[in-house]
């Protein structure tokens, strides 16, 4: 397999050694990106423990800034709420 993948890699111009190691490293980060949880991701992985899932996810920046983002929707509605009682 990771003969295979190691021309995939070379045909597609990746310039790093691919290997189902790096396979199974994309899919945990693609499917944290997209959405999915870490609880579901440790099963799909075959993990027995949630923290050896945890030593293969990896979050970008942009992830990051979008999680932390939430705290936006509480100070809107917080907001939002105190705007409502004001006027009623």
């Amino acid at each position: 397999m990771n003969r295979l993948l190691a021309r995939i890699g070379e045909a597609a111009g990746v310039d790093f050694k691919m290997t189902t190691h790096t396979a199974r490293h994309t899919f945990e980060t693609l499917f944290i990106e997209l959405g999915g949880d870490v609880v579901t991701l440790k099963d799909y992985m075959g993990h027995s423990k949630l923290e050896t899932t945890m030593k293969y996810v990896h979050i970008s920046e942009r992830r990051k800034k979008e999680q932390i983002n939430v705290f936006d929707k509480i100070f809107q509605t917080a907001s939002a709420e105190k705007g409502g009682q004001g006027a009623a």
